[in-house]
C-alpha cells in the first residue's frame, strides 16, 4: 500500500509538470512569452512641474479624419498648468506665496511632513483632503479671478496659529 501511494504521487507530479510545460508552449504559440506577461514598461510617465497642455496625437488617423483644428499655433492662448509642491508642518506651509496668471490651471501637491493638515483656498472652492504625517494629497483648479487670496489649513486652530499663505492671481 505504501508503494501504491508513492507511485500515485509520482504520477500526479508528472502530470503537473506536463500541464505547466503545455501551458508554456501554448503561451509561446500565441505570441505570449513569460517575459512579456510579467514585464512592466513605464511608457509615457513624466514628472509634472510646469507644463503647457500637450496636443493629443491622433496616430493612425489621416488629416481628413482628424477633428477640426486650427492649424495656427495656439500655445499662447492655452492656459498653463502650474504645479506647486507644498509641505505642511506644525504650523506653517513651505510656500508662503504663490503667483500665477489668470486662467492658469493650478495643481497643488500637498504633503504633511508633520501633523494632520490640509490646504484650502475658499475663493476657488479648492481644498485638498486632510492628511497625516508622511501622506500626500492633490487638488487642481482654475485661477479664474484676479486678486490676492488667502490659503490656509482648516484643521482646528491651525489657521489662527499662522498656517496661512497668499495666492496672487495676476
Amino acid at each position: 500500500m505504501n508503494y501504491f501511494s508513492m507511485s500515485k504521487k509520482i504520477i500526479i507530479l508528472i502530470i503537473i509538470i506536463l500541464i505547466i510545460f503545455a501551458g508554456a508552449l501554448t503561451m509561446d504559440w500565441f505570441g505570449l512569452s513569460l517575459s512579456k506577461v510579467f514585464s512592466y514598461e513605464n511608457k509615457g510617465t513624466q514628472e509634472i512641474t510646469k507644463n503647457e497642455p500637450k496636443e493629443i496625437e491622433n496616430q493612425g488617423i489621416s488629416d481628413q479624419e482628424k477633428p477640426e483644428q486650427n492649424n495656427q499655433e495656439t500655445k499662447s492662448s492655452e492656459p498653463e498648468i502650474e504645479t506647486f509642491n507644498i509641505i505642511g508642518k506644525n504650523f506653517t506651509f513651505s510656500l508662503k506665496e504663490i503667483r500665477v496668471k489668470k486662467g492658469d490651471n493650478i495643481h497643488i501637491v500637498f504633503t504633511s511632513e508633520e501633523g494632520f493638515h490640509d490646504w484650502v483656498v475658499d475663493a476657488f472652492k479648492a481644498a485638498t483632503q486632510r492628511v497625516q504625517t508622511g501622506q500626500t494629497t492633490e487638488v487642481t483648479f482654475v485661477a479664474d479671478q484676479i486678486g490676492t487670496f488667502e490659503y490656509y489649513c482648516s484643521v482646528g486652530d491651525h489657521k489662527a496659529k499662522g498656517m496661512i499663505g497668499t495666492l496672487i492671481v495676476e
